[in-house]
């Protein structure tokens, strides 16, 4: 713009034109001066949004640059190009030319504009990469109580699920296991050892946020009882007034003998025997009446039974044996030894002296 009668000029916008000056008397004669209007130079660029920035994984957010002169006014986007870079792509990436950036992966790093005109004016903004809230945990194999027998191993996982229902990376937080009662069973990293009859819970935690937690409960069963072996091994010969004990070995599948609080021995006798008393895995026995029969053992709850043959003969008289071995053995030996002895004494001597 310029003052027609001062010629006082103000620059209103970039672009170019004439200045015109003319002659009121006489008419028509005039002149002209060609005139550009330019852009301040640009002297900084400021990011928006100002300052270090944190974001989750997939998180967008739209950068825009404001460019300013050095007379602190701020410069039109036409009047530059921004481009926009990240320092690191495999945590963001971000469009050079429209600033549309996207979080990629846990991590920090820096993004970069700059003028694709004014080289050497650039400006960059922090950005970090966080870990979604943890929200809660599951434990992989989902179940709602699980069940073992004494030695049984199973590896559990840990999953965190942040608030949007997306699972949680394990590297952003550490899962801390434990077990509520430890006579039962131990737990390391997820590996699970069952060792004790009984039932307890399962818990996993947040290494940072303890109040975040899930548990699973889990019982201990006995192995299912597979066959019984009775000691001393059948068949018995006793006599009458023989007292012997019994005991009865309870196997499992895995052919481990079996704890007695995972079945009841009952005993009995069969035949013409008798009598027992049994008590848990012993049973006493006393041979009273001679004959033949078995003993039996039977756990009642699965009806699995074994039995050994017993025979019971009548009772031998003391000494008996010792008079035998002296009628038959020793007394002949001695008639012997006479015999020969009086032989001796009958053989003529020879003479000794010479005969005339």
């Amino acid at each position: 713009m310029i003052d027609s009668n001062t010629g006082d000029f103000t620059a209103n916008a970039l672009g170019n034109s004439l200045i015109n000056v003319t002659s009121a008397v006489p008419t028509g004669v005039y002149n002209t001066s060609q005139f550009t209007i330019e852009p301040w130079p640009l002297h900084h660029i400021v990011i928006t949004p100002i300052g270090a920035e944190n974001y989750y994984i997939d998180d967008t957010q739209t950068y825009t640059a404001i460019g300013w002169n050095d007379a602190e006014e701020t410069q039109m986007n036409n009047t530059w190009t921004p481009v926009w870079t990240v320092n690191d792509t495999s945590f963001a990436n971000i469009d050079s030319a429209t600033g549309e950036f996207i979080a990629l992966a846990l991590g920090n790093g820096l993004l970069n504009v700059t003028d694709s005109t004014f080289i050497g004016i650039y400006n960059t903004s922090l950005f970090i990469v966080d870990p979604w809230p943890l929200h809660h945990i599951e434990i992989i194999p989902a179940s709602s109580e699980d069940h073992y027998y004494v030695g049984d191993m199973k590896i559990y996982t840990a999953i965190g699920w942040n608030d949007v229902g997306e699972t949680q990376k394990n590297d952003s937080w550490v899962p801390v296991w434990g077990i509520e009662n430890t006579t039962v069973g131990r737990i390391w990293d997820g590996d699970f050892i069952a060792e004790a009859l009984g039932s307890s819970l399962i818990n996993v935690s947040c290494d940072t946020q303890p109040e975040i937690y899930a548990t699973r409960a889990f019982t201990v069963h006995p192995w299912p009882l597979h066959h019984i072996s009775i000691l001393p091994i059948g068949p018995g010969t006793y006599q009458i007034g023989d007292i012997v004990i019994y005991s009865a070995i309870g196997w499992n599948d895995a052919e481990e003998t079996q704890m007695n609080t995972t079945w009841t021995p009952v005993w009995s006798l069969e035949g013409e025997i008798q009598e027992i008393t049994g008590e848990d895995e012993e049973a006493r026995f006393e041979a009273k009446k001679s004959g033949e029969g078995s003993i039996r053992c039977l756990d009642e709850d699965s009806g699995i039974y074994a039995s050994s043959e017993i025979i019971i003969k009548e009772k031998t008289q003391e000494g008996l044996p010792v008079l035998l071995w002296i009628l038959l053995i020793v007394i002949p030996l001695i008639v012997c030894l006479l015999t020969v002895f009086l032989l001796f004494l009958k053989k003529p001597r020879k003479n000794n002296e010479g005969e005339d």
